[in-house]
């Protein structure tokens, strides 16, 4: 029993850093887009 809850909370865990690391890659995104287009006009 315990292994089962043990990998359970490990997927989870798995699960959230991903989620985290999607929404800093579409914050980034969003940061970078303003100066990107700026940089083109230039």
């Amino acid at each position: 029993m315990g292994t089962y809850f043990e990998h359970k909370e490990t997927c989870l865990v798995a699960r959230t850093s991903l989620e985290i690391q999607e929404l800093i890659q579409k914050a980034a995104d969003t940061l970078v887009q303003p100066f990107r287009s700026s940089l083109l006009r230039w």
